[in-house]
């Protein structure tokens, strides 16, 4: 994984999420350690979808439930930081 992507990536689910940076390890679970509800999880989704010019089908949104579940994800679609 590119450290660019991963940087950005990261912010990108911090911004969006409206947590530190701080606040966010690889493993966090968004639902269960952060609380976030379904609405920030479909904002997210959509902010990826822009930036990375990807589709995220319902089935593959239920399997990202941290930033590394994305990293792996974008990885495995080739995505690159922009």
């Amino acid at each position: 994984m590119e450290e660019t992507l991963y940087r950005q990536a990261k912010q990108l689910v911090c911004e969006t999420l409206e947590i530190s940076v701080e606040e966010l390890e690889d493993s966090t679970h968004f639902v269960n350690d952060l609380g976030i509800d379904s609405i920030l999880i479909i904002e997210l989704k959509t902010r990826f979808e822009e930036i990375y010019h990807i589709e995220i089908n319902k089935e593959e949104l239920k399997d990202l439930n941290c930033l590394a579940d994305i990293i792996k994800y974008l990885a495995e679609k080739s995505v690159l930081a922009v």
